[in-house]
Formats: structure tokens, sequence, C-alpha cells
């Protein structure tokens, strides 16, 4: 369809044309975002398009009839529809192509890890303490950040008849969770493991979390709800204390 030079010098029909390139680009680059993903999305880009699609067959249908309320020209209603629906495909178009460069695609959250360096000295009644200085364990930042999300401790000693392992979680409100359990327990799913879990105190943290130290203040042992105290044998602690430190290396991007 043709447009006359001089229905271009028309603002309402220029208002038209820029608000259907926008709507155009917008639609473009969410339809980019969704192929980006994969799989489901697909359904959500042929939702988009049968949502344009069915947009402009209503303009089609409606516009000519406020065009004759308004006593405007039929033929009018009808080249500004057609032109508003060629810039708007042309909008679609450029919103898909221009989408990874401008950042409307989808980027899996990054994580990044790093080595760290754990200290630890736990007990419980009756077991002898574990006790480590400068263990292994790794680090793991929050998803696009340099903030520490999660520490974990390899082998934080022997305690009992076991060793020790942990795994400290750093929440949005400050605080952290963590446990500590006896490595290796949790192998049958049909056994609950040898677990103290529970909210510790923090003692010292840095800003970015890369170090500090919490607390285990009568941490208690996990045990089956249904079955108090017979999922877990009685030569484990019902209770553990002590303190877990941390030093993590920087993160390599």
């Amino acid at each position: 369809m043709v447009v006359a030079r001089s229905r271009w010098r028309d603002p309402g029909f220029l208002v038209c044309a820029v608000a259907a390139l926008v709507i155009g680009v917008a639609i473009g680059q969410r339809i980019a975002y969704y192929q980006s993903i994969g799989g489901e999305s697909v359904m959500s880009v042929a939702f988009f398009l049968v949502l344009t699609v069915l947009g402009v067959i209503v303009a089609a249908v409606v516009w000519p009839i406020v065009a004759r309320l308004l006593r405007r020209s039929s033929s009018r209603a009808f080249a500004s529809v057609g032109m508003a629906s060629l810039v708007l495909a042309a909008g679609i178009g450029g919103g898909i192509a221009t989408a990874g460069f401008t950042g409307s695609t989808y980027h899996p959250p990054v994580t990044l890890a790093s080595t760290a360096s754990i200290s630890a000295n736990l007990t419980g009644a009756g077991l002898a303490s574990a006790t480590v200085s400068g263990a292994a364990g790794s680090c793991s930042s929050e998803p696009d950040t340099l903030r520490v999300g999660t520490v974990e401790a390899f082998d934080l000693g022997a305690f009992g008849s076991g060793r020790l392992r942990g795994f400290l979680s750093f929440g949005t409100d400050g605080g952290v969770d963590g446990w500590a359990m006896i490595d290796g327990s949790d192998a049958d799913p049909e056994l609950l493991p040898i677990r103290w879990a529970g909210t510790l105190r923090v003692v010292s943290i840095s800003p970015d979390r890369s170090s500090g130290e919490v607390s285990l203040d009568d941490v208690p042992l996990s045990v089956d709800a249904k079955l108090p105290g017979q999922s877990v044998g009685p030569e484990w602690p019902r209770m553990m204390s002590g303190d877990i430190s941390w030093q993590c290396q920087p993160f390599t991007e």
C-alpha cells in the first residue's frame, strides 16, 4: 500500500506510525527473549504473534467505524491501518534483530566458584571434638554477583565413628543457616542423615561474605518427627556447639 507523501505530514498519522513502531519493537524484543529461552517458551512466542495478528484485525475493523463516527474518510482510516500494520511488522523484525545488542535476550544467571580455607572446632556430649584448621572447602557466589552465597566444608574432622562435612548458606536478611553432617550418612534415602542443622549466630563477616566466623550455639540433631530419637542412634549427641570460620579465595570471572 502506497502512502502519499502529504500523509506523512499529518501529525496524527505520524503519531500512529511512531506508536506502531514502538509497540512493534517491544513485541519483537519480547519474542526474542522467549526464543532465547527455548523449550516451552516457544508457546509464548506463538501467543505474541497471534496477539499481534488479532490486534491488526481488530484495528482494521474498529478504526474505520471510529473514522465514520468522527466523519473522517474510511479510505484514510484503512490507509492508516495498513501503514500501522507495515510499521508494526517492521518494528517486530527490528526488535528481534536488535534484541541481542540491547540485552533483551535471556542470559542464564552466572554463579562463580572458588576454593576456601576452613577452620572449625565442633563439640557434642560424649564425643571428642572435631577440630580442623585450614581445611579444604569451596565458595559459590550468588547469581550474577561477587557476593558469596554458600560455603561448603569438605572435611571438618573426625566426630565419633565418622567425619563431618559442613555447609553454610547466607540469607538476604543477613542470617546464616548451616549444618554439619556425618559424611556419607545421607547415602541411603531410607535413613535419616546424621546432621545437626539450624540458624547460626554470626560472630563476624565481611561485606562480601568472603570471610567470617559463625557460632553453633546448641544446634540440634535432626531427628524423624514421627519417631523422635529412633531414626538416629543414641550414640550421637542431640546438640552440637562450636564455631566455623572461612576464607574464600577471590572469584575468577
